[in-house]
Formats: C-alpha cells, sequence, structure tokens
C-alpha cells in the first residue's frame, strides 16, 4: 500500500525466484566509501553509519533562521500530523519520528517529517512558517523490499558537484526502473523509490548526536520494525540490504544546484522574508 493523500489499495508484489549473489547472514555496516555493490539478506540488524560532508559546520545564526528548529515547532508537527492522519486501523500506533532531508528523483533537497508506525511510514510535507500539514505518503512497511546503504553519487560523466555524504534509499515493488515520462517530470509522485540523508541541524554541534536528525537511526530503526513486518506479512522472505554508491541520476541541473545550495526545501527566514 502506498497513498499520496488517498490510500491506495491492492498493491502488487512482484516477488523473483530469487537473487544471486545474496547471503543468508545478518547485514553488517561498512564505512561508507565508495566501491562496488554487496547484498545480504537479513534477520539481523547492525547499527548503520553513513559519511557525513566533511568539516561541515552550521552556524547558531544559520538554525535559528530554521523554523523547524524553533521551540516546540518539530514536537507540535508530530502530534499534529498525529492527530490529521494516523489511523489506528491502518497505521497501528505510532513508533518514532524524525526530521529529515528527502531527495527525490530530479536530485531535490526537501525537509520531510518521516513517522514510523506499527504497520506504515509516513513521510510528510509540513509547513513549518504556518504550522500546517500541506501532504503527505504513506507506504504500508510490508511492500519496502530493499534498503541500500551508502555514499550518495552522480554518473561518472555527470557535471554535479560531488555530494560528500551518505543517504539511505527504500525501494519498493522490487523495482527502481523509471519510465521517461516519471523520469523528466518533476511532480512525478509514482516513483518507486525514495532517498533520505541527514538533516541540516546535524551540523550544528549541539545537535550532531540528536537522533531526530539522524538518518542512520532513522535506518536502524526501519530495518528493526522491516524485520519483524516480514515475519507476518512475508514470511519466508528477507528484507535486501544494498551496500555501496547510491545513484543520483542528475548529470548537469542548475535548478537543483541552485534550489539546492539555498536551501529553498526547507522553511528558513531569508532576510526579512519567510518561505
Amino acid at each position: 500500500m502506498m497513498e499520496e493523500r488517498t490510500q491506495f489499495s491492492n498493491a502488487k508484489l512482484q516477488l523473483s525466484d530469487g537473487d544471486m549473489g545474496r547471503s543468508e547472514m545478518g547485514f553488517k555496516q561498512p564505512s561508507s566509501g565508495v566501491g562496488n555493490h554487496t547484498t545480504t539478506k537479513t534477520g539481523t540488524t547492525s547499527t548503520i553509519r553513513t559519511a557525513r560532508i566533511p568539516g561541515k559546520s552550521v552556524s547558531e545564526y544559520a538554525v535559528n533562521s530554521m523554523f523547524s528548529y524553533k521551540d516546540g515547532a518539530f514536537k507540535n508537527a508530530v502530534e499534529l500530523t498525529k492527530r490529521e492522519i494516523i489511523r489506528s486501523e491502518i497505521d497501528g500506533e505510532m513508533q518514532s519520528s524524525w526530521l529529515l532531508t528527502e531527495i527525490d528523483h530530479w536530485d531535490i533537497e526537501k525537509e520531510r517529517i518521516v513517522i514510523l508506525c506499527d504497520h506504515t511510514l509516513i513521510i510528510v510535507r509540513f509547513d513549518f512558517i504556518a504550522m500546517c500539514l500541506k501532504d503527505y505518503k504513506r507506504l504500508a512497511l510490508h511492500i519496502i523490499d530493499k534498503l541500500q546503504v551508502g555514499d550518495l553519487v552522480y554518473p561518472s560523466k555527470s557535471l554535479m558537484p560531488a555530494r560528500k555524504h551518505g543517504g539511505v534509499r527504500l525501494v519498493w515493488n522490487k523495482t527502481e526502473n523509471v519510465s521517461l515520462g516519471q523520469k523528466w517530470n518533476p511532480f512525478a509522485s509514482d516513483i518507486p523509490y525514495t532517498t533520505f540523508a541527514h538533516h541540516p541541524l546535524i551540523y550544528h554541534e549541539p545537535e550532531k548526536d540528536n537522533p531526530t536528525y539522524n538518518v542512520d537511526h532513522f535506518c536502524d530503526t526501519l530495518i528493526h520494525a522491516l524485520n519483524q513486518v516480514y515475519q507476518t506479512k512475508r514470511a519466508g522472505e528477507s528484507l535486501l540490504l544494498e551496500q555501496g554508491p547510491v545513484l543520483i541520476e542528475s548529470y548537469a541541473s542548475l535548478t537543483s544546484m541552485v534550489f539546492n545550495q539555498s536551501n529553498l526545501g526547507f522553511s528558513r527566514e531569508r532576510g526579512g522574508v519567510s518561505f
């Protein structure tokens, strides 16, 4: 089940007969270095550690310009979202919540609240200025087939500057392939994967160990939840965890460079103007 504002039912699981080169060993996450892919099946969890941008530091002034960092903003946003969209008959109980960076198929970074429930993962676009929910996507946990963990990289012929940090990609419905129509549509809502990275606030010294902004903590918690769901919803199958570079197909996108460098996907004060 994947939902964008409204619930979709009867989601198909396209199950393969098997996958070459996948071991039955538990997942062990190496350093987030670029290299060959290694795919494993997992029934256990271990601590995820994705690379952070070396030497990056976010100042007190910069973090205070972020509306999500205002006193009580994140907590209140989660509570409001919980009241408005979480349904016990669909989601179960809420387990954890994070404030992360979502990177879409056009390499655009956006601030997202991510809520993990017993049966679902809810990705929320929240306006921290007006303190209102703008949009959301609901994913049934059992349709998630694979997690990719590693450095976010561009194709070898890309002109995009190196990201120098890691991330986690969630893949569902057994495919990462998208049609040309989907690929060239920046507003496509049926892309069968999404990518998360640390929120910029994790680069503020007092917040460097805060799990709320940490994609590693999110991934660890999600793996544990998925292993439990697989036991009941997909007995006999194992979650696939792929270690290695996570490819972002962007070659020379001036739009994403300007958008991301200006933090336009985050609710901030900008020279007396808030957006």
